[in-house]
């Protein structure tokens, strides 16, 4: 399932991404790539919030560098490839889609797929707060990535605070 996932988004990619701008969004994608790894690194093998399962044909390995390096980036590059200059009211509106996105996703990984697991206190509702977090601050890398560094600071270090990790 980890691997249709990734195949979905790199096709969606190709056809509803800005490939025109790509590099624009590169580094909003990388981004997304490092603070995915870190997490991973940090929480290896000792406390996982959530952890990404193996399925049909992946170990624990590939499904993190499926998420990691083709899914978090192809999404966040279709995300910001039409994301609308328009106004607030629309920008609001298509960041709550985004949100919504992910969220159904999840849920049905976890309660349907077994694809997600939850642990130490996470939860679907953690999980939807920290789609709103994510999509606002990848929105704001993008348009000023220290800004965003300072942010993603501040909620990695309430996150370790809010679940014990420090």
């Amino acid at each position: 399932m980890h691997i249709l996932l990734a195949i979905g988004v790199i096709i969606a990619s190709k056809f509803f991404g800005d490939w025109k701008k790509w590099e624009q969004y590169y580094p909003s994608m990388l981004y997304t790539a490092l603070a995915s790894s870190l997490y991973e690194f940090l929480s290896h093998h000792t406390f996982h919030l959530w952890e990404l399962e193996p399925h049909v044909y992946t170990n624990h390995l590939l499904t993190h560098i499926l998420h990691s390096f083709f899914i978090y980036p192809m999404s966040i590059f279709l995300y910001l490839s039409n994301y609308p200059d328009d106004n607030y009211f629309k920008q609001a509106i298509y960041i709550i889609k985004w949100i919504l996105i992910f969220f159904v996703i999840e849920w049905l990984m976890v309660k349907y797929f077994s694809m997600i697991s939850h642990h130490n206190g996470w939860s679907l509702g953690w999980s939807l707060f920290f789609d709103v977090v994510m999509f606002v601050v990848v929105r704001i890398h993008y348009k000023n990535p220290k800004v965003a560094l300072a942010l993603s600071v501040f909620w990695a270090f309430f996150y370790l605070f809010v679940f014990d990790y420090i």
